[in-house]
């Protein structure tokens, strides 16, 4: 039998936690106020960045390989991209929030 897990995103207000760092929160973060981004040039960069915290104490190892259990994930958004007509399509953004938080659940590429 396979460990197995589910998990739900909700809003939770808001905090003055934020940014991609070990604080004990799990936080979407706009504007990017820990300069932890690259600010875009002509429109081209990174448009956000997501992560996950871990503890090698405890995890879960499947078919020989141990995975850590994640304790924290943010998702930064970046600052700069007003105008480059990426956020200012719904549609386009919802698509970069799914696949930064698919890296806060600890998934890569």
């Amino acid at each position: 039998m396979r460990p197995s897990t589910s998990f739900r995103y909700e809003d939770a207000g808001f905090t003055s936690d934020r940014g991609l760092r070990s604080d004990g929160e799990n936080t979407v973060t706009f504007r990017d106020p820990l300069n932890q981004i690259d600010p875009p040039v002509n429109c081209s960069g990174m448009l956000a960045l997501g992560g996950f915290f871990s503890t090698s104490s405890s995890g879960s190892t499947i078919d020989g390989q141990f995975f850590p259990q994640i304790t924290e994930g943010d998702l930064v958004i970046s600052e700069g991209w007003e105008g480059c007509g990426f956020y200012e399509n719904p549609k386009n953004l919802a698509e970069v929030l799914t696949h930064e938080l698919g890296h806060v659940l600890g998934l890569g590429h």
